[in-house]
């Protein structure tokens, strides 16, 4: 359960980090675009190119996170929020049905309800073109 699991919200983003990774996503952790941090943003080679799953984590979610999501919504192919598994019905009840939800079980993390196709990746992916990195390990030109 995340809420006896993993004490800080930071916590939570290394754990979630380390198994996306595992799962052979490209994951970056605190990325800002146009003054928006984004907790994570997971990379995954696809028929359609690089799909840009965008991750919002919250410990304990609050009504503001709904405008987060908004913001985010601009920036993904597939957006989740990641929330303590005693919270998951709260955001199954209050976040947009398109924003898939995680929760972390034993350590690793589980879909609890998949993101839909958005398809809104491709700017986070130009907005990030001049960071080396990304090019060489997802091919972005």
């Amino acid at each position: 359960m995340l809420s006896s699991d993993v004490g800080s919200e930071e916590e939570l983003v290394e754990v979630l980090a380390d198994g996306l990774s595992r799962a052979g996503f490209r994951v970056l952790k605190h990325v800002v675009v146009g003054g928006v941090e984004l907790d994570l943003v997971a990379l995954e080679e696809s028929v359609r190119g690089v799909d840009v799953y965008v991750v919002e984590v919250k410990r304990r979610p609050r009504n503001r996170i709904v405008k987060q999501l908004e913001k985010r919504f601009l920036l993904a192919d597939y957006l989740y929020v990641a929330v303590p598994l005693d919270l998951y019905t709260w955001a199954l009840k209050r976040v947009d049905p398109r924003v898939g939800v995680l929760v972390l079980v034993r350590g690793e993390p589980r879909v609890l309800r998949m993101g839909r196709y958005i398809g809104n990746g491709w700017r986070l992916l130009k907005a990030l073109r001049s960071v080396s990195q990304l090019k060489s390990s997802v091919g972005v030109e």
